[in-house]
């Protein structure tokens, strides 16, 4: 597939802390390549940069083997670059259709037909992502949350883009509306085009992309096809987890609690408080012991064990003695 995105060597600071450190990026015509790394790692910044939202105080962009440089949205917008943001970007105040044409509109306001054409091409859209529904003279303000990402889902359909950046924008979905997402960016690819889908949900990646790149404190750390990987070897990649796998119990290194990576983990994890009392069992740990966080919670590992005495329970209490355990920053 043809090269269409690469970007080099980017740095951007704020003030006097680091958020991109050389970091860089590739994206192929007609892929979907999930961008996935811890909170405050760079995902959203280096993808805002891409288009034309902030300015890099060093690195490169080429489109298409050409160099280009945006210092303002209107010129990614130009050249085929689209972003659906984590915080919407929709003008509330104005209904569905101007919003989703508002580039064009106020050339065209007071003259009915054209205005109808524009009202017939917004269904057409909105039909396409399977919100056809959506009431067109509402201000988009006061629309369903979901209907209103539809709409700025839409506004990026309009422009005809040839990268389309998704950022963290599953987490306002229901399961039908995630899978008519997840059609579009099929959809999309088919065409062509060249998706970003930024998430830190290890399993969203597995239904959505052909490749995967990790971010790491700023930089690009791996980029792997998600065809060669499993969920325990990505999370390890882009969460800083350490799983000694040749062991039959694995000491779990967390730099930070992050609940929605632990509920994904394809293992048990209990967290335990400073007084070692349980406060957090991902759904993993819930099947193993056979009760839920909440009947697990408040209880110390010994009585956990006591009670479900299974095939690691000494080997668990072994490695805790010798003060192999579960720690995070």
């Amino acid at each position: 597939m043809p090269e269409l995105i690469r970007m080099g060597g980017i740095h951007l600071v704020y003030g006097s802390t680091p958020v991109l450190c050389g970091a860089d990026f590739q994206l192929n015509s007609g892929e979907i390549d999930a961008l996935i790394g811890e909170r405050r790692c760079g995902k959203s910044s280096l993808m805002r940069i891409l288009a034309g939202e902030i300015q890099p105080q060093k690195g490169t962009i080429m489109l298409e083997g050409k160099a280009v440089n945006f210092s303002h949205p209107h010129g990614a917008v130009n050249a085929g670059i689209g972003m659906v943001h984590q915080n919407l970007q929709i003008l509330p105040n104005l209904n569905a259709v101007e919003n989703i044409f508002t580039r064009t509109l106020p050339k065209i306001w007071g003259t009915f037909h054209k205005y109808a054409r524009f009202v017939q091409d917004a269904r057409t859209i909105l039909a396409r992502i399977g919100q056809g529904g959506i009431n067109l003279a509402a201000a988009v303000g006061t629309l369903p949350i979901a209907q209103q990402q539809a709409v700025e889902i839409a506004r990026i359909i309009a422009l005809n883009p040839r990268v389309v950046i998704l950022d963290q924008i599953a987490e306002r979905l229901n399961e039908t509306e995630m899978e008519r997402l997840i059609r579009l960016m099929q959809e999309f690819r088919n065409e062509g085009r060249g998706i970003i889908y930024i998430t830190e949900n290890v399993n969203e990646v597995f239904e959505v992309a052909d490749r995967v790149t990790v971010l790491e404190d700023g930089y690009r750390k791996s980029t792997e096809d998600v065809a060669d990987l499993d969920r325990l070897k990505l999370v390890r990649m882009a969460f800083n987890l350490a799983l000694d796998q040749q062991k039959s119990v694995a000491p779990v290194m967390l730099r930070q609690f992050n609940e929605s990576v632990i509920r994904d983990l394809p293992v048990g994890v209990l967290i335990f408080d400073q007084k070692d009392r349980l406060f957090h069992a991902n759904e993993e740990a819930e099947r193993l012991c056979g009760r839920t966080q909440l009947e697990l919670s408040g209880l110390s590992l010994e009585s956990i064990l006591d009670v479900n005495v299974g095939s690691h329970a000494a080997d668990i209490l072994n490695a805790i003695d010798q003060s192999i355990k579960r720690v995070w920053e």
